[in-house]
């Protein structure tokens, strides 16, 4: 078992003695964050109606509910990603009679969801104030990422996914459960990772490559028996994801879905085309600060 890395740091201790300027501080972004979930909540509707008419945002929705009443034939290109896990969530919950509510509330949810488990990583790692930090930032979201964590068809299932291995993999470190508990929750692992790696490409970039190279990392510089099964372990799971990745992708072009790259597969930009990258994004960073959804007035 893999104890936390540090113990909580000093602003924590301070957090827990009240009546003195830095009590206030110590808790001041978590405040700020609920103030500001609860105004986002109360604005549901208003942001729900700024995404319904983003065509990148609102496409899954209407193309399942559309899929539903038996349309074939047509070829739909649904960009860099097959976004499966949003395809078959919308499927299987299509014909409930809360649909609509449930397609819109889902997405966020999952988001919460997701950055709770990683706020609990980070307290079992370094302590209760990283926790609450990190869970004040992420629900502060601005504009910009609220379009990709409040809609069905961007990539707020892969931001899920990422946070569950994170929450697993710190779990498996440092837990003494049976071993049971812990196949049960590699088990998990490979299932969640392989169809979020089925659903976007991306996920093999900033999820499975991160969650299988960490404990390798860590087993380089100390070579205890504890690593050692941790970093093993990591490795056969994402061995084992890329096997469920490839499975999901069969059962689905059976049903006729396909994967196609226009491109032909991914490879390196031309310096020139690197630069112009390279400005587009430091405008989004940009766009992040005040407001702007792709750099345009959002809500």
């Amino acid at each position: 078992m893999v104890r936390p890395l540090a113990p909580a740091p000093a602003s924590a201790e301070a957090g827990k003695r009240g009546g003195s300027p830095a009590w206030l501080l110590t808790w001041l972004p978590m405040v700020l964050a609920i103030g500001y979930t609860g105004w986002l909540v109360s604005q549901f509707d208003r942001v729900m109606r700024v995404i319904h008419v983003n065509p990148d945002a609102a496409w899954a929705p209407v193309l399942v509910a559309d899929m539903a009443k038996g349309t074939s034939g047509g070829i739909i290109f649904v960009g860099e990603a097959g976004h499966l896990t949003t395809m078959w969530f919308l499927m299987l919950t299509r014909s409930l009679p809360f649909r609509d509510v449930l397609w819109d509330w889902a997405p966020y949810l999952t988001f919460l969801a997701g950055l709770g488990l990683t706020a609990w990583a980070c307290k079992r790692v370094a302590g209760l104030w990283p926790a609450m930090l990190t869970l004040a930032l992420g629900a502060s979201a601005t504009a910009t990422v609220l379009l990709t964590v409040m809609a069905q068809g961007i990539r707020g299932n892969t931001f899920f996914a990422v946070s569950f291995l994170a929450f697993a993999l710190v779990w498996l470190a440092q837990s003494d459960a049976a071993r049971l508990k812990r196949g049960g929750m590699w088990a998990a692992v490979v299932l969640v990772a392989g169809l979020t790696l089925a659903s976007d490409p991306l996920f093999l970039a900033v999820g499975l490559g991160p969650m299988a190279g960490a404990p390798v990392l860590a087993w380089l510089v100390d070579r205890s028996r504890s690593i050692r099964n941790l970093a093993l372990g990591a490795v056969a799971s994402a061995a084992g994801a890329a096997v469920v990745s490839n499975l999901a992708w069969r059962a689905m072009s059976s049903a006729g879905f396909r994967k196609n790259y226009l491109t032909e597969g991914y490879e390196f930009a031309p310096y020139e085309q690197m630069i112009l990258n390279v400005r587009e994004f430091t405008n989004h960073l940009f766009g992040l600060t005040n407001g702007y959804v792709f750099n345009q007035p959002g809500l």
